[in-house]
């Protein structure tokens, strides 16, 4: 990645798009119909996941902000 205004743009589009489906992910995992063995630790690990995407949003907010 480069510290490019434009490509921190794209990079923050594509971290909203992953967090949003890893939700989309949780909320499946929470529902009556998964048939998933574990999905407590499923949702464990796709929390953690959601964790650092929001890490990488600010990160890359903070880049744009800074940004001319």
């Amino acid at each position: 990645m480069t510290d490019h205004p434009f490509y921190a743009g794209m990079d923050l589009e594509i971290a909203t798009i992953r967090r949003r489906n890893l939700l989309t992910v949780i909320s499946g995992l929470s529902s009556e119909g998964c048939t998933v063995k574990d999905p407590e630790a499923a949702i464990a690990e796709f929390s953690a996941l959601v964790a650092e995407c929001d890490k990488e949003i600010e990160r890359l907010k903070g880049m744009l902000e800074l940004s001319p």
